[in-house]
């Protein structure tokens, strides 16, 4: 697999996958974003600049209340991605992780909400014009 890139959002959503209560240590980050430990500390020290992480020297890395927000609105984004991937269109894991990273940053929250109404059926809940083709509309 490639080398991802590791913006803020990846950071936040690997902390929040990898952490089980007790905190998640940097070289685990680095590992899991297939990243050098010194571009995960920088990125770190710059979260928790932001307050979105608390960590000390040597320690581990724990989500603020602020960034366990972000990162589980940035997770459940990625799961219902992914579970497009996987349930609509029938992409294996493999692919369905490689297409959800490349379009996860290009997809606003808005649509990410739209799919996840349109796979558990609540065409109800949709936007009016969503199912319907517009003047621009070529297929």
């Amino acid at each position: 697999m490639e080398r991802r890139k590791s913006g803020k959002e990846s950071y936040l959503r690997t902390i929040f996958k990898l952490d089980e209560g007790k905190g998640v240590k940097s070289i685990d980050i680095a590992k899991e974003l297939k990243i050098s430990k010194p571009s995960a500390s920088e990125m770190l020290n710059k979260l928790r600049k932001q307050k979105l992480i608390k960590m000390r020297k040597y320690s581990r890395v724990f989500l603020t209340s602020r960034g366990r927000k972000i990162a589980e609105k940035l997770f459940d984004k990625h799961y219902t991605i992914k579970k497009f991937m996987k349930n609509i269109l029938k992409h294996d894991e493999e692919k369905a992780e490689e297409e959800t990273c490349k379009i996860f940053h290009a997809l606003s929250d808005e649509t990410a909400d739209i799919i996840e109404k349109l796979m558990e059926g609540k065409l109800e809940e949709m936007p009016k014009n969503i199912l319907k083709p517009t003047p621009n509309y070529i297929g």
